[in-house]
């Protein structure tokens, strides 16, 4: 079994990096969006895998843990994704500076993907590797939210980002609002 297992684990690895050359993956990317003087939302935008491997086993080949992962049986790999989510959640802090009894704060009112949804995709990714390892894999980002609260109005703000998030491309922006009615002249919008 552990000969079989061995066998596998290189034929991947071959093929998986076989097919490296073929595409580059879509970046890491997170949008910050100042809702309201002291409300914040965070949109991240990630390759769920490649923060699995960054957050648990950077160590380990990632085409030899991507196998693991898809055949890991899903309640432990449950376990590992909130394992993953919950260095993220710890490492994400955040500071206004207006508070400096409690400068950094971490975001709240984290919404991750389904573990069975990121098992999937490392299904996928192990079986593209597999069955056509020369053809362009596309590498889906999941898109993670949360929120955060500054204990005064947000006029600079700083960020601290976990090791596991590695490099990250960042948005940020406060949206214009105005309301519009429905059949009144078109509005016209400038950027």
């Amino acid at each position: 079994m552990r000969l079989l297992k061995t066998i596998l684990t290189l034929a991947f690895s071959v093929c998986l990096a076989a097919s490296a050359p073929a595409h580059e993956l879509e970046a890491d990317r997170l949008t910050l969006v100042l809702r309201q003087p002291q409300h914040l939302s965070l949109r991240f935008h990630l390759d769920a895998l490649a923060l699995l491997h960054r957050a648990l086993a950077p160590q380990q080949n990632a085409a030899e843990f991507t196998l693991q992962l898809s055949a890991l049986p899903p309640a432990e790999f449950q376990t590992l994704w909130r394992r993953a989510q919950a260095r993220v959640e710890q490492g994400v802090l955040l500071s206004s500076k207006a508070d400096q009894a409690k400068p950094w704060q971490p975001a709240t009112q984290w919404q991750w993907p389904a573990a069975t949804q990121v098992q999937a995709l490392a299904q996928q990714r192990t079986m593209q590797a597999v069955v056509a390892p020369q053809e362009h894999a596309h590498t889906e980002s999941l898109e993670v939210q949360a929120e955060w609260l500054s204990p005064a109005p947000v006029g600079t703000l700083q960020l601290k980002l976990p090791s596991e998030l590695a490099r990250l491309l960042v948005v940020h922006y406060q949206p214009q609002q105005r309301w519009l009615a429905g059949g009144a002249a078109p509005a016209t919008f400038r950027f």
